[in-house]
């Protein structure tokens, strides 16, 4: 996925035991990634680098200069990850849209991780509309991992031992003005266009699962009624959302909708919103790992499919 990205590393004002650990994340997440001297010139990387890494003195408010310069004068818009040498008001604070990310001190190289996954993530379609994210074949899991706007998107699929089941599958839908993205579990219909009926014609319950709707501080989760008095997700699927700003900070979104119902939750920096079909135990594992962050979640899910592969389709939204 991220093999033929480049991540650039500021070693100038970066101590060698921090560097390491840099250089020790590019290789979990499977990106190359460069020395820079906060000097030359890296504007032949433009196309390839897609992160640069730098350090944020203790006491500082700004940029640091070079920093600033390659990532505003040279490759415009490359975002940008400062490992501040202090304790944060959070762990990990998004700046600017997304385009800058403190990490606090001391580092933890499971979020440092994390973060890079999220920011390396593919682009989405250009094109509105419904698109199959992944679909595995036997027992190889098919991870992907996205970037849309402020969210980073994640999805895991796997098939199992056995031949295909005719199982739903990950859908996203992108790129629609009013409405930041939707995500589903749905089967395929003859035209190739998704609908939550196993067979047959589609039903007239809405497809989605959940939907990110708004901007700024309008920005809202929305989980839609099912049709006809049916819970919020069909026959052995699960929708819940993670928010470190709720009480509690996971939330099974069928108990508390009620049969039917919809809902609509105010959104907040570092939800994490999961929809998956993955047997009775499905929501407990995910509750387990969401407070690590989407793309760790991710690690621990496909760890598990990899040990032992079995019938299992998940989709991820994490809100930075």
């Amino acid at each position: 996925m991220t093999g033929e990205r480049m991540l650039i590393l500021a070693e100038r004002r970066m101590e060698p035991e921090l560097a390491a650990q840099v250089q020790q994340a590019c290789a979990f997440t499977g990106v190359e990634w460069r020395a820079w001297n906060g000097r030359e010139r890296l504007d032949g990387l433009a196309g390839r680098a897609a992160l640069v890494i730098g350090v944020l003195p203790a006491g500082e408010r700004r940029i640091p200069g070079e920093l600033a310069w390659l990532v505003t004068e040279q490759l415009p818009g490359l975002p940008l990850v400062l490992l501040a040498e202090e304790p944060l008001v959070r762990p990990l604070v998004s700046l600017e849209g997304g385009r800058v990310t403190l990490l606090e001190s001391p580092l933890s190289p499971a979020l440092l991780a994390s973060c890079a996954r999220t920011l390396l993530a593919e682009a989405v379609p250009a094109e509105p509309g419904w698109w199959p994210v992944a679909a595995a074949q036997g027992p190889s899991v098919d991870r992907r991992e996205f970037r849309v706007g402020a969210c980073w998107v994640g999805v895991l699929d796997c098939n199992g031992p056995e031949a295909w089941s005719g199982r739903p599958t990950p859908w996203l839908w992108t790129a629609g003005a009013g409405m930041t993205l939707a995500a589903t579990l749905a089967f395929a219909d003859g035209a190739g266009k998704p609908t939550r009926a196993p067979a047959g014609p589609g039903t007239a319950e809405p497809l989605a699962l959940f939907e990110l709707h708004g901007a700024g501080p309008g920005l809202r989760w929305v989980f839609p009624p099912r049709a006809g008095g049916e819970p919020m997700a069909g026959e052995g699927e699960g929708v819940a959302l993670f928010s470190a700003a709720r009480v509690p900070t996971f939330t099974a979104i069928a108990q508390v909708s009620g049969a039917g119902a919809g809902l609509q939750l105010a959104a907040a920096q570092g939800d994490l919103v999961v929809a998956l079909c993955a047997g009775p135990d499905g929501l407990e594992r995910v509750r387990q790992g969401a407070a690590l962050g989407g793309p760790a979640l991710l690690d621990a899910l496909e760890a598990d499919l990899q040990r032992e592969p079995c019938a299992f389709s998940c989709v991820a939204v994490e809100l930075s």
